[in-house]
């Protein structure tokens, strides 16, 4: 019994002990971690020029929603030139405007109304607060490019508009990843305090960056530097990772199954879209 009492001794010890020389992390990897954190915010801020008037209640808003019944009149007198107009908020805003902007309603506008419209992308782009949001935009203006540069004089019309900006797929998914990590971070911050949350949040923070990294590789050349989606480790995994409470390892362990989704596809749609307006620009 003395033998045993003092064997459950030592490992309880060894349990309390261990993650203070193993587990945690050095100064050295906090502020790292909170310097590279510090880019992702950076990249994630919103243009002041896309701001407009609030979507809620607004009139482009209704005629979205009426669509299918009275037809894209109302959408395109909302829209106007595409300067002042709301920009479509939330999941329903940005699927509701694929819906009712679809290509036969497209190709019946003016080209005044598509350039009118594919001003709006471009700052629907720029102000995107998720990939969602910014695959939208990104799917009516190739709709739009599709039946504006068929009519006369409107090659050198889309011309006049101004580009996509070659960063807007990153900054929107930084936009979204940020938004995660808020969300998150309030749901970790209702059961831990002190060092503990500090780690968790840091944990959290690596996730995100290995998910910016992993989309920056597929956007430069289509492979990705932090490998793919990350699978759903085993229970052994997630004890040791709320055990020792090391970054890295809250990382793959806790958060990046809950983050990580596939985005192969939207980097690919979103290369061809520059490549596409690359080629306007230079005339061809």
């Amino acid at each position: 019994m003395v033998r045993a009492g003092a064997c459950l001794l030592v490992l309880a010890v060894a349990y309390l002990v261990t993650p203070r020389w193993l587990g945690g992390a050095s100064t050295v990897e906090r502020q790292r971690i909170e310097a590279d954190w510090a880019s992702v915010v950076e990249a994630g801020a919103v243009a002041v020029t896309t701001a407009g008037p609030p979507w809620e209640g607004s009139r482009l808003e209704r005629a979205v929603e009426v669509a299918e019944v009275e037809g894209a009149d109302g959408l395109f007198l909302a829209v106007g030139d595409g300067t002042t107009c709301p920009l479509p908020e939330g999941s329903a805003g940005a699927v509701g405007m694929v819906g009712a902007l679809s290509p036969e309603r497209i190709a019946k506008r003016s080209l005044d109304e598509l350039a009118g419209l594919l001003t709006l992308t471009r700052r629907w782009e720029r102000g995107a607060p998720n990939l969602v949001a910014l695959l939208a935009a990104v799917a009516i203006g190739e709709r739009v490019l599709d039946v504006a540069l068929e009519r006369e004089g409107g090659q050198a019309a889309v011309a006049r508009l101004e580009g996509p900006d070659s960063e807007g797929l990153f900054r929107a998914f930084c936009r979204e990843q940020l938004e995660l990590h808020s969300e998150l971070r309030a749901a970790v911050e209702a059961d831990a305090s002190g060092e503990t949350l500090e780690l968790t949040v840091l944990g959290l923070k690596v996730a995100g960056l290995h998910e910016a990294r992993r989309l920056r590789g597929l956007l430069e050349d289509g492979t990705s530097p932090g490998g793919q989606v990350v699978e759903r480790p085993g229970r052994l995994l997630i004890w040791r990772a709320m055990w020792l409470q090391r970054p890295e390892d809250l990382s793959n362990g806790l958060f990046l199954p809950l983050m990580g989704h596939p985005l192969g596809g939207a980097a690919t749609a979103w290369r061809d879209h520059l490549a596409r307006w690359g080629t306007i620009a230079q005339g061809d």
